[in-house]
């Protein structure tokens, strides 16, 4: 009877002990961010988006072909790059069933970590992505997605349209949405005051002449407390670098900035 009783003892001490480095390993699972980038962006992703992350994440990057000669949207080759997007997603999908993962374009950077807000914001829908501001559309630059049967065909059904219709990565998953070809798929846009486009930092400056494409010498305002921050509506790498300068200039004058005292 002793031995029974030890050998049960023994049995449940066991028993805890996998069940607790079980909800550790939970615990400590990262999530995965994934990038990819062309010969002409590798300096976005080193100088820029790389450094500036602030969450642990598992960074999945991948080079891509420079199809796009010029690297500026639009041009001949773009549409053609942006299926490599569309792939890396169905992969991601595929990779991460039944879990959450990130993906993010190079001409982002990041402010403040993300992975909390994003998964609240997430809750139980099936994905959630930066909203291309002050419309109510769709931006594929940044998107938090979970692996499951109605993301995918989300995908592959953005991919057909892609290449029947010669359109980008953003149109295609857009005209996927709207349409609402996949039953059932819930999402939704992310504030775009924590998660700006370039549009946003475009249109609310103190600039006279109302931009909606950045060149070189544009003036740029953000909110302090933006998360992350996108440098699309910019065509090109170099005018890419010049638009974070001065985002990340504006941010570091934000911060500088006294905080007003109210009067007692």
């Amino acid at each position: 009877m002793k031995n029974l009783f030890t050998r049960l003892r023994t049995a449940l001490l066991v028993s805890c002990m996998i069940f607790f480095l079980h909800v550790e390993g939970v615990a400590q699972e990262k999530h995965t961010l994934y990038v990819f980038y062309t010969p002409l962006y590798v300096s976005l992703y080193q100088e820029y988006f790389l450094p500036s992350i602030k969450d642990d994440f598992v960074i999945d990057s991948r080079e891509f072909p420079q199809i796009c000669a010029s690297g500026k949207y639009g041009d001949r080759g773009w549409n053609q790059t942006m299926l490599f997007k569309l792939d890396l997603l169905e992969e991601a999908i595929q990779k991460h069933w039944g879990g959450v993962f990130f993906y993010s374009d190079c001409d982002v950077i990041f402010f403040r970590p993300i992975i909390d807000e994003c998964l609240k914001q997430l809750g139980d829908l099936d994905l959630v992505a930066q909203r291309e501001w002050p419309y109510s559309s769709l931006c594929a630059g940044f998107i938090v997605m979970r692996g499951n049967a109605k993301t995918l065909a989300l995908i592959r059904k953005a991919k057909y349209f892609l290449t029947k219709y010669d359109m980008d990565d953003q149109q295609a998953i857009a005209r996927t949405l709207r349409r609402e070809f996949i039953k059932d798929l819930k999402w939704k846009l992310l504030p775009s005051s924590l998660f700006p486009s370039g549009m946003r930092g475009l249109q609310k400056s103190r600039d006279t002449e109302k931009r909606s494409v950045f060149e070189i010498g544009c003036e740029v305002e953000i909110d302090s407390s933006i998360l992350m921050f996108h440098a699309n509506w910019c065509k090109g790498p170099a005018k890419k670098h010049a638009f974070l300068d001065r985002v990340i200039e504006r941010y570091e004058q934000k911060q500088k900035m006294p905080t007003l005292q109210m009067p007692n």
